[in-house]
């Protein structure tokens, strides 16, 4: 297994607040909830990646756009339809 790495992050005060608070209501540190939101997230940050890459090699960019809203509301409807 590959050993996680560690990213220093800098936030708006009343935004930490908030995250402390939803970390409270579910019994978990503040840590463990950002990485579950950013876990989350996995998914559509390749989709952007992807995207980049593709514009970078001169792809079009209006089919670019059309997959990353595609890719955008599938990931939506799998977290829906886990639940």
């Amino acid at each position: 297994m590959a050993v996680q790495k560690r990213l220093a992050l800098t936030i708006q005060p009343d935004y930490l607040d908030l995250l402390k608070k939803v970390a409270d209501y579910q019994n978990i540190p503040v840590s463990t909830m950002v990485m579950g939101l950013l876990d989350a997230q996995r998914p559509v940050v390749e989709a952007m990646l992807k995207a980049f890459q593709d514009i970078e090699a001169g792809k079009d960019k209006q089919k670019i756009l059309s997959e990353l809203l595609a890719s955008g509301l599938e990931a939506a409807a799998q977290e829906i339809r886990k639940d």
